[in-house]
């Protein structure tokens, strides 16, 4: 929990949109079965993780018909897939884990003949981070790969002060 709260926090004052599980939710994601995990080490240290629910009704801030509608085929199937967390440690930024952790997401869902969808808030993806890194590593490790942005949710400030 620890590593987990330390990789989200400086989301959480990023974007207006929590960015992580509570440890409640967290901890139920660890235990489901729906869930596969994917675990990363650098030599004997935990250094990342990503979560992947393979039950879209699992996942509370998405729409599951969405997904029906869109990608029909990989639905009635049972293989449309939600990446509910990816996280490398802060230490391990500049290492191997993120396109580790990244080549076995792609690995998992090619293997399962499973479509993935992600959401990054604008923080990550301005940043280039996970997303961009997904891209490189998709274009360059598989022969067709497509990674449409899906949709774009924008928030909006309106402050008032006195009626004319």
């Amino acid at each position: 929990l620890d590593l987990y709260h330390a990789a989200f926090e400086p989301l959480e004052v990023a974007s207006p949109a929590r960015q992580s599980f509570t440890d409640e939710e967290f901890l139920a994601q660890l235990a489901s079965e729906n869930v596969v995990k994917i675990l990363a080490r650098e030599g004997e240290q935990f250094s990342g993780l990503v979560l992947i629910a393979t039950d879209l009704y699992e996942v509370p801030w998405i729409s599951p018909r969405y997904f029906e509608a869109r990608f029909p085929d990989y639905c009635k199937r049972g293989l449309m897939y939600y990446v509910t967390t990816i996280f490398v440690a802060d230490e391990y930024k500049s290492g191997a884990t993120g396109p580790v952790l990244m080549r076995s997401l792609a690995d998992h869902a090619e293997a399962a003949g499973a479509g993935l969808a992600f959401d990054f808030c604008g923080a990550n993806v301005e940043g280039g981070g996970m997303p961009r890194l997904a891209e490189l590593i998709g274009r360059k490790r598989y022969r067709r790969m497509d990674f449409p942005e899906l949709d774009a949710q924008h928030y909006y400030g309106l402050f008032v002060e006195g009626r004319r």
